[in-house]
Formats: C-alpha cells, sequence, structure tokens
C-alpha cells in the first residue's frame, strides 16, 4: 500500500521530503500521528537515532526516522553486513522483508537491554531492577517490566518470585546444548540454500564471506562478530526456514556475551573465517552435504573456544571472587 501510495506522489514532488513523506504514510494508513510520535520519541532515548533530548522529537525528525525503518537509507542501499553505525542495531538487523517496521517500547527496550548484557554492562546474575532502568530509559515501569519478560522468553533474563529479575547465567550443559541445536539447525539450512543454486543468494554469501575476511585481517573483533552473526542469520533467511531463524535469532543473543571474547584471538577468526568460505563454497559447487559438514566444522571450532573460555572463567572466579562479583553487580546501578 505505502509503495502504491509512493508511486501516485506526483502532486506533492515539490514539498519537503518529510512533508511529502507525511502525506504518503497519511494517504496508505500507515499508522496514526500519535503513535508514530510516541514511538520514536522512545527510540530517540533507547538507540540514539534521532538526537536525545528533553522534549519528545517532531513528527518531522520521527517519520525521517520511520522512513529509514520502512525504505532504507536515503543515502543509498543500506548494507547488508557490518555494524553499520555501532553494536546497537546490529543484532535486530532483518534481510529482506519485516514483519512490521516499528517495534513496540518494550521490544525497543529489550534490543537495548540486550546489547548492555552482549557488552558487559550487565553480568550474568546481576539483579535488574525496573525502577532504575525505568529511571534510565525515562520511561514508566510497565515497558520495561514486559520488556524483561520478553527477555525471559529468550532465556536470557531470570524471573523469580519476590527477587525480580537479573541476567540469566550460563551453564556448561546449557552451553553445549546451544551449540548442539545451532550447528543442526545451520546445517539444515545450509544444505537447503545449497539446493537453490541462486546466483543472487550466492552474490549475497561472497559479500558477507569477504566482510569477514576483511574486519579479522584489520582486527576489528566488533564488526567480525556482526558480520558472522549476519552471515549465521541469512542462512534461514535465504532458505526460508522461518522457524530456524527464530530460534537461532534467540540461541545466538544467549551466548555473544561470551563468544565475543573468543572472537578476539586472530588464529581463531582466520579459522573460522575459512569454514565460512568452505560453507559457502559449498553452495556455490550445490553440494547439501559438504555445506552442512562445513557447518558442523564451523560450530564445533566456536563451541570448543567457547567451552575453554567458561571453564577458565570459571577457575578464575573463586568463591571469595564470585561473592564480592555479585555484591558489585548488586550495588552497580544502571549505565
Amino acid at each position: 500500500m505505502i509503495l502504491t501510495a509512493l508511486q501516485s506522489s506526483d502532486s506533492t514532488a515539490e514539498k519537503p521530503l518529510d512533508v511529502r513523506l507525511l502525506t504518503i504514510l497519511q494517504s496508505a494508513d500507515r499508522m496514526e500521528e500519535g503513535k508514530l510520535r510516541t514511538t520514536y520519541a522512545g527510540r530517540s532515548r533507547l538507540c540514539g537515532n534521532i538526537t536525545r533530548s528533553s522534549r519528545l522529537v517532531t513528527l518531522s525528525e520521527a517519520l525521517m526516522a520511520a522512513a529509514n525503518d520502512i525504505f532504507g537509507s536515503f543515502n543509498g542501499a543500506a548494507e547488508r553486513f557490518g555494524s553499520r553505525a555501532d553494536l546497537t542495531g546490529a543484532f535486530f538487523n532483518s534481510f529482506g522483508s519485516r514483519p512490521r517496521a516499528v517495534k513496540t517500547l518494550p521490544e525497543q527496550l529489550a534490543d537495548k537491554l540486550v546489547e548492555q548484557i552482549i557488552r558487559g554492562q550487565h553480568v550474568p546474575g546481576q539483579r535488574l531492577h525496573e525502577m532504575r532502568l525505568a529511571e534510565h530509559f525515562e520511561v514508566s515501569r510497565g515497558p520495561v517490566r514486559e520488556a524483561l519478560r520478553l527477555l525471559e522468553r529468550e532465556g536470557l533474563v531470570v524471573m523469580l518470585p519476590h527477587r525480580g529479575a537479573s541476567v540469566a547465567k550460563l551453564t556448561e550443559k546449557r552451553l553445549k546444548d546451544v551449540f548442539s541445536v545451532r550447528s543442526a539447525l545451520m546445517a539444515i539450512c545450509a544444505e537447503e540454500v545449497a539446493g537453490l543454486r541462486s546466483k543472487s543468494i550466492q552474490a549475497i554469501l561472497d559479500e558477507g564471506t569477504k566482510k569477514l575476511f576483511e574486519a579479522s585481517d584489520r582486527g576489528d573483533v566488533d564488526e567480525y562478530i556482526v558480520v558472522a552473526y549476519q552471515l549465521s542469520m541469512y542462512l534461514p533467511e535465504a532458505s526460508e526456514n522461518d522457524i530456524a531463524r527464530a530460534i537461532l535469532f534467540s540461541l545466538g543473543r544467549q551466548t555473544l556475551s561470551l563468544t565475543r571474547r573468543v572472537y578476539e584471538s586472530r588464529k581463531h577468526r582466520q579459522e573460522w573465517s575459512n569454514n565460512w568460505r568452505d560453507i559457502v563454497e559449498a553452495i556455490r559447487v550445490g553440494k547439501p552435504a559438504a555445506a552442512a559438514n562445513a557447518v558442523h566444522n564451523l560450530i564445533s571450532g566456536i563451541k570448543a573456544a567457547a567451552l575453554d573460555e567458561f571453564e577458565r572463567e570459571e577457575k578464575q572466579a573463586t568463591p571469595r571472587n564470585r561473592d564480592q562479583r555479585h555484591r558489585t553487580s548488586e550495588r552497580r546501578d544502571v549505565r
């Protein structure tokens, strides 16, 4: 409907872009002005996509942000791989069509909390106080509570009666289970993509693999993590396996706070980049079994490194240190 409105918007061509967008969105009945204003006022505080201030963003600013979500950047087609501006949105960008362009406030809060967990701003076992989070994000407690519930369903947050929410702690068994499931699902998707023999899909995979090697060679760990994650999410996207995509999306985010540390090893990055190249080459020549085997090799390597890192951290965290770390996390204010 929006595209139809765009095609019939010649009468507004002489108006400023934001005014034209308002006309287009109104004619398409995309959303109510008030809802748009509220949604992007929240986004200005959460993601920094709009300059932060104490006032609500203007409708003009909100429309420009909405248009970027719906139509992509006005400075050209957005790149499929890479962190774009920073790590914040890297794990929430989808490829192709989106179920909806505008997220609810609890969903935006949940995304921001995921980023903070990945960055280590909230450590495993740390309490997540609703009131402090609400004050930090300048919202009421209701959306914060709903955001925590969303993350609980994803396994990133634990909600206990009379104790509130805290960041979930990974265990050795959970790590093994997560990587086993990821390996199986990604292998299925790789097999399906290999059977498609699609030139357009192959071009996208080549682009991602190229950027993966470039980030590794530069020593840009954050960028490498982003591209690797996006590549892993593109396999279910390309295979049109929505069930695998939803599960892989959640499982990948659960382990990122740990696996981002093992990506700091240049040796690991080079090895896993080569694994990705093997996956992409097997897809290119239409060999599903070889593609699946390459996926298993990739995930097996990451799993072994993550378990080694987990064991190392557990050994360093003596009972006394763990108690001290827990007390520190309890006192830590929301940043």
